[in-house]
Protein backbone atom coordinates (compact mmCIF):
# COMPACT_ATOMS: atom_id res chain seq x y z
CA UNK A 1 0.00 0.00 0.00
CA UNK A 2 1.32 3.44 -0.90
CA UNK A 3 0.33 6.31 0.64
CA UNK A 4 -0.34 8.36 -2.50
CA UNK A 5 -3.03 5.88 -3.94
CA UNK A 6 -4.78 5.53 -0.26
CA UNK A 7 -4.51 9.25 0.83
CA UNK A 8 -3.02 10.36 4.46
CA UNK A 9 -7.20 10.13 5.97
CA UNK A 10 -7.72 6.87 4.66
CA UNK A 11 -4.53 5.41 5.93
CA UNK A 12 -5.15 6.79 9.60
CA UNK A 13 -8.86 5.45 9.31
CA UNK A 14 -6.78 1.97 8.49
CA UNK A 15 -4.66 2.29 10.95
CA UNK A 16 -7.13 3.71 13.77
CA UNK A 17 -9.63 1.05 12.72
CA UNK A 18 -6.50 -1.51 13.68
CA UNK A 19 -6.08 -0.23 16.94
CA UNK A 20 -9.73 0.10 18.46
CA UNK A 21 -8.70 -1.41 21.81
CA UNK A 22 -9.26 0.92 24.28
CA UNK A 23 -6.11 1.08 26.86
CA UNK A 24 -5.84 2.97 30.01
CA UNK A 25 -1.94 3.96 29.74
CA UNK A 26 -3.51 5.82 26.23
CA UNK A 27 -4.73 9.55 27.66
CA UNK A 28 -5.19 10.60 24.03
CA UNK A 29 -5.09 8.18 21.14
CA UNK A 30 -4.76 8.15 17.56
CA UNK A 31 -6.07 11.42 16.15
CA UNK A 32 -4.70 14.48 13.92
CA UNK A 33 -1.05 14.41 14.57
CA UNK A 34 -0.14 12.84 18.15
CA UNK A 35 -0.83 10.56 21.00
CA UNK A 36 -0.16 11.59 24.70
CA UNK A 37 0.84 7.88 26.51
CA UNK A 38 0.83 7.11 30.00
CA UNK A 39 4.14 5.35 31.53
CA UNK A 40 6.94 6.80 34.17
CA UNK A 41 5.78 10.25 32.94
CA UNK A 42 3.64 10.99 30.51
CA UNK A 43 4.75 10.75 26.61
CA UNK A 44 3.98 12.56 23.56
CA UNK A 45 3.79 10.86 20.13
CA UNK A 46 3.98 12.60 17.22
CA UNK A 47 4.37 11.91 13.23
CA UNK A 48 3.72 13.57 10.12
CA UNK A 49 3.36 11.62 6.65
Amino acid sequence: MRLKHVGERRLISRIRSAFEEKRADVLLGIGDDAALVRGPDRLLLTTDI
